[in-house]
């Protein structure tokens, strides 16, 4: 039973169903439990700590376990076996740009977006939730479009070409990925990228407008005399 399995196990089923999909994966690096490991003669400091042993890591256990990623990601299974057959619970890197583009968005501007889309029964993709709390929205790749920048003020993230996001059930800080809206069994073509990034741009711009003002506070003004 899944619920009976173990971190490690539920990484290799995840592997092996991205591989299913033709989504080639790569190994990332993982979160270890903090305690006294020796480090080049040092005691390792308390908190988060990455397997890539670095002491000064600031991405513990997201970041891919090669600089080769983008070349060595696949969907063969002996590569699959080997990366994901030995005791190293592995995260899970999916390359963004060629199967699929993901844009990203905190929860409020995500669940808002996700309104629109339903409302205007526009077709909605796999959606991952990640430990942070932003909303995954994976949707076809921008293949041969110019690229693309997103206004700094709005809290909308892009994926796309050369990027990478870390697959469920990949784990950070004791919580894991997951997914919200998981792939559709059948596999089918994912939803063009321009109704997802206009949904998220636009409930981005809403969620700023209503967000409440500080208010300033009142400093009397002493009267002369």
């Amino acid at each position: 039973m899944h619920w009976l399995s173990s971190p490690l196990d539920r990484l290799r089923d995840g592997a092996w169903d991205l591989a299913c999909r033709d989504w080639p994966i790569a190994p990332a690096h993982y979160v270890v439990t903090p305690g006294r490991h020796r480090l080049h003669g040092r005691h390792r400091p308390p908190g988060n700590a990455c397997s890539c042993r670095d002491v000064r890591c600031t991405q513990p256990g997201a970041h891919p376990v090669s600089q080769e990623w983008r070349n060595e990601a696949t969907v063969d299974s002996y590569t699959l076996g080997y990366w994901w057959g030995g005791a190293q619970p592995w995260n899970i890197v999916l390359p963004t740009g060629w199967r699929f583009d993901v844009w990203r968005a905190p929860t409020e501007v995500a669940a808002s977006a996700l309104e629109i889309l339903r409302r205007g029964s526009q077709p909605i993709g796999p959606v991952a939730h990640t430990p942070s709390g932003d909303l995954l929205f994976f949707t076809a790749a921008r293949f041969g479009e110019p690229p693309i920048e997103l206004p700094h003020t709005v809290a909308v993230g892009y994926h796309g070409a050369g990027d990478y996001v870390l697959a469920p059930p990949s784990r950070l800080s004791g919580a894991q990925v997951r997914w919200l809206r998981p792939p559709a069994p059948d596999n089918p073509p994912l939803p063009r990228w321009e109704p997802v990034a206009e949904a998220l741009l636009r409930s981005s711009r809403h969620c700023q407008l209503s967000a409440p003002r500080a208010v300033l506070p009142v400093v009397p003004i002493r009267r002369a005399g």
